[in-house]
C-alpha cells in the first residue's frame, strides 16, 4: 500500500518543482536522491525540453513577479488555495536561446551566492567580537 504513493510520477534529476497546493509559489531544482520521495499532488514537476528552455532558467522566472501575479491569478479558493495543472500550463513564460539563459542562470546563481555569503557576515561579526571579548575578560 505505502508504495502506491510513488506510483504515477517518476522525478529526473533537474526536474523543475513548483508548489501548487497550499503555499502557491515556491520553487526548487530536484537533485537525485536516493531517498524516496512522495509529494501527491501539492507540488508541480515540470520538465522543460532541454533544447529549448533551462529547467533552472524556469525556476528564476515563476520567481519574477509577474509570474507571481498570474500565479496569484490562477489559484482556486477552497478550503486549500490551489492551481490546476491545465491552468499552469496555459502561463506563458518569455524565454531567450538556450545559450542566452545559461548566461542568465550563471549570472544569478553568482548573484545568489554572494547574498547567501553576505548574510554569513553579521554571524561572523558576532562570534568575532564574543571571542574578542572572551579573551579580554580573561587577560584583566
Amino acid at each position: 500500500m505505502q508504495s502506491a504513493i510513488y506510483k504515477g510520477y517518476s522525478l529526473n534529476d533537474g526536474d523543475f518543482l513548483l508548489t501548487i497546493v497550499g503555499t502557491i509559489g515556491r520553487t526548487a531544482i530536484y537533485r537525485q536522491s536516493k531517498d524516496k520521495i512522495a509529494f501527491q499532488r501539492s507540488v508541480a514537476i515540470i520538465r522543460g525540453k532541454e533544447e529549448i528552455i533551462d529547467n533552472y532558467f524556469l525556476m528564476f522566472s515563476f520567481q519574477l513577479p509577474t509570474i507571481k501575479k498570474i500565479l496569484q491569478r490562477v489559484t482556486s479558493i477552497s478550503a486549500q488555495p490551489g492551481i490546476y495543472l491545465r491552468d499552469l500550463s496555459n502561463i506563458e513564460v518569455w524565454y531567450p536561446v538556450i545559450s542566452e539563459q545559461q548566461k542568465i542562470i550563471a549570472l544569478l546563481k553568482n548573484i545568489c551566492n554572494l547574498i547567501a555569503a553576505n548574510e554569513q557576515v553579521p554571524k561572523l561579526v558576532i562570534k568575532i567580537v564574543k571571542n574578542f571579548l572572551a579573551n579580554s575578560l580573561h587577560l584583566n
